[in-house]
Protein backbone atom coordinates (compact mmCIF):
# COMPACT_ATOMS: atom_id res chain seq x y z
CA UNK A 1 0.00 0.00 0.00
CA UNK A 2 2.94 2.58 0.52
CA UNK A 3 3.87 2.11 -2.91
CA UNK A 4 0.69 3.34 -3.83
CA UNK A 5 1.01 6.07 -1.56
CA UNK A 6 -0.89 4.66 1.68
CA UNK A 7 -0.49 5.95 5.28
CA UNK A 8 -1.27 2.73 6.63
CA UNK A 9 -2.16 3.15 10.96
CA UNK A 10 -3.47 0.46 12.87
CA UNK A 11 -4.42 0.52 16.25
CA UNK A 12 -5.09 -2.93 18.76
CA UNK A 13 -6.43 -3.83 21.86
CA UNK A 14 -5.25 -6.72 21.93
CA UNK A 15 -1.50 -7.16 22.59
CA UNK A 16 -1.06 -10.32 21.32
CA UNK A 17 -1.66 -8.68 17.48
CA UNK A 18 2.01 -7.40 18.05
CA UNK A 19 3.82 -10.74 17.39
CA UNK A 20 4.30 -10.12 13.84
CA UNK A 21 0.77 -8.34 12.61
CA UNK A 22 2.81 -5.30 12.95
CA UNK A 23 4.93 -5.66 9.53
CA UNK A 24 4.45 -3.06 7.03
CA UNK A 25 2.44 -0.13 8.76
CA UNK A 26 3.84 3.42 9.37
CA UNK A 27 2.48 3.18 12.90
CA UNK A 28 1.16 0.27 14.93
CA UNK A 29 -0.50 1.06 18.60
CA UNK A 30 -1.06 -1.11 20.93
CA UNK A 31 -2.89 -0.26 23.79
CA UNK A 32 -5.17 -1.88 26.39
CA UNK A 33 -8.01 0.49 25.77
CA UNK A 34 -11.97 0.96 24.94
CA UNK A 35 -13.51 0.82 21.93
CA UNK A 36 -14.51 4.68 22.14
CA UNK A 37 -10.42 5.49 22.65
CA UNK A 38 -9.93 3.43 19.59
CA UNK A 39 -12.69 5.35 17.48
CA UNK A 40 -11.52 8.75 18.30
CA UNK A 41 -7.73 7.85 17.51
CA UNK A 42 -9.04 6.83 14.28
CA UNK A 43 -11.31 10.33 13.78
CA UNK A 44 -7.77 11.70 14.42
CA UNK A 45 -5.76 9.77 12.25
CA UNK A 46 -8.60 10.34 8.92
CA UNK A 47 -8.75 13.93 9.68
CA UNK A 48 -5.00 14.27 10.36
CA UNK A 49 -3.86 12.26 7.29
CA UNK A 50 -7.21 13.55 4.57
CA UNK A 51 -5.31 14.49 1.57
CA UNK A 52 -3.23 11.05 1.23
CA UNK A 53 -5.11 7.81 1.13
CA UNK A 54 -5.08 5.88 4.29
CA UNK A 55 -5.30 2.26 5.06
CA UNK A 56 -6.59 1.72 8.96
CA UNK A 57 -7.07 -1.18 11.13
CA UNK A 58 -8.66 -0.97 14.39
CA UNK A 59 -9.13 -3.67 16.41
CA UNK A 60 -11.76 -3.37 18.89
CA UNK A 61 -11.52 -5.99 22.15
CA UNK A 62 -14.95 -5.15 23.81
CA UNK A 63 -16.30 -7.99 23.32
CA UNK A 64 -14.01 -10.21 24.98
CA UNK A 65 -14.21 -11.51 28.33
CA UNK A 66 -14.67 -9.79 31.24
CA UNK A 67 -17.12 -8.36 29.15
CA UNK A 68 -17.22 -4.36 31.11
CA UNK A 69 -19.67 -2.10 28.85
CA UNK A 70 -21.46 1.05 29.61
CA UNK A 71 -24.60 0.90 31.71
CA UNK A 72 -26.52 2.59 28.42
CA UNK A 73 -25.77 -0.53 26.52
CA UNK A 74 -26.96 -3.19 28.81
CA UNK A 75 -29.95 -1.37 29.77
CA UNK A 76 -30.59 -0.72 25.44
CA UNK A 77 -30.32 -4.79 25.18
CA UNK A 78 -32.46 -5.14 27.99
CA UNK A 79 -35.08 -3.03 27.16
CA UNK A 80 -35.15 -4.70 23.60
CA UNK A 81 -35.26 -8.28 25.21
CA UNK A 82 -37.79 -7.05 27.43
CA UNK A 83 -35.44 -8.34 30.20
CA UNK A 84 -35.00 -6.85 33.67
CA UNK A 85 -32.86 -6.86 36.40
CA UNK A 86 -29.52 -7.03 34.83
CA UNK A 87 -27.11 -6.20 37.72
CA UNK A 88 -25.11 -2.86 36.39
CA UNK A 89 -21.43 -3.68 35.84
CA UNK A 90 -18.95 -0.27 36.28
CA UNK A 91 -17.45 0.36 32.84
CA UNK A 92 -14.16 -0.73 32.50
CA UNK A 93 -13.95 -1.83 36.13
CA UNK A 94 -11.59 -5.16 36.87
CA UNK A 95 -14.26 -7.40 37.48
CA UNK A 96 -15.57 -10.48 35.55
CA UNK A 97 -19.09 -10.58 34.45
CA UNK A 98 -20.98 -11.51 37.61
CA UNK A 99 -22.57 -14.45 38.36
CA UNK A 100 -26.23 -15.02 38.76
CA UNK A 101 -29.23 -17.45 37.75
CA UNK A 102 -29.28 -18.14 33.94
CA UNK A 103 -25.67 -17.62 33.50
CA UNK A 104 -26.18 -18.16 29.80
CA UNK A 105 -28.90 -16.14 29.40
CA UNK A 106 -27.17 -13.34 31.43
CA UNK A 107 -23.82 -13.61 29.35
CA UNK A 108 -25.69 -13.40 26.39
CA UNK A 109 -27.10 -9.96 27.00
CA UNK A 110 -23.58 -8.98 28.10
CA UNK A 111 -21.79 -9.99 25.09
CA UNK A 112 -25.05 -8.07 22.77
CA UNK A 113 -24.48 -4.83 24.72
CA UNK A 114 -20.42 -5.43 24.49
CA UNK A 115 -21.54 -5.76 20.80
CA UNK A 116 -23.79 -2.76 20.39
CA UNK A 117 -21.00 -0.84 22.18
CA UNK A 118 -18.79 -1.59 19.79
CA UNK A 119 -20.83 -0.98 16.74
CA UNK A 120 -21.61 2.34 18.26
CA UNK A 121 -17.65 2.79 18.33
CA UNK A 122 -17.41 1.88 14.20
CA UNK A 123 -20.86 4.51 13.84
CA UNK A 124 -18.43 7.22 15.23
CA UNK A 125 -15.79 6.65 12.64
CA UNK A 126 -18.59 6.18 9.74
CA UNK A 127 -20.31 9.24 10.99
CA UNK A 128 -17.00 11.39 10.85
CA UNK A 129 -15.66 10.20 7.45
CA UNK A 130 -19.09 10.90 6.31
CA UNK A 131 -18.89 14.79 7.89
CA UNK A 132 -15.82 16.33 8.86
CA UNK A 133 -13.10 14.35 7.65
CA UNK A 134 -14.95 13.93 3.99
CA UNK A 135 -14.53 17.63 3.13
CA UNK A 136 -11.77 18.15 1.11
CA UNK A 137 -10.63 13.99 0.45
CA UNK A 138 -10.04 12.94 -2.74
CA UNK A 139 -9.80 9.20 -2.35
CA UNK A 140 -13.60 7.04 -1.77
CA UNK A 141 -13.73 5.19 1.25
CA UNK A 142 -14.12 1.57 1.58
CA UNK A 143 -15.22 0.16 5.42
CA UNK A 144 -14.88 -3.82 6.06
CA UNK A 145 -15.95 -5.63 9.05
CA UNK A 146 -15.04 -8.91 9.96
CA UNK A 147 -15.47 -10.81 13.48
CA UNK A 148 -12.78 -13.92 14.56
CA UNK A 149 -15.16 -15.96 16.90
CA UNK A 150 -16.58 -19.59 16.38
CA UNK A 151 -20.13 -20.07 14.97
CA UNK A 152 -20.20 -22.36 17.47
CA UNK A 153 -19.77 -19.96 20.30
CA UNK A 154 -22.86 -17.92 20.35
CA UNK A 155 -20.03 -15.74 21.02
CA UNK A 156 -20.33 -14.26 17.13
CA UNK A 157 -21.62 -11.48 15.57
CA UNK A 158 -23.77 -14.08 13.25
CA UNK A 159 -25.80 -12.20 11.44
CA UNK A 160 -24.88 -8.35 12.58
CA UNK A 161 -24.43 -6.35 15.59
CA UNK A 162 -26.33 -6.71 18.43
CA UNK A 163 -29.83 -6.17 17.10
CA UNK A 164 -29.33 -8.11 14.00
CA UNK A 165 -27.45 -5.68 11.82
CA UNK A 166 -23.71 -4.38 10.79
CA UNK A 167 -23.45 -0.33 11.34
CA UNK A 168 -22.41 1.21 8.24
Amino acid sequence: LKEHGYATKAFVANPYLSLGLDQGFDEFRVENTEGAEISEWARRELLAERDVPVFLYLHYMDTHMPILVPHSDVRYITQRRGVGGMPAVEYRAITPLPPMPGVRESALVYYDAAVHYVDRCVQTVLDAVDGEIAVGMNEPVVAGFTQQHDPGDRVVLGAGGADGRLVG
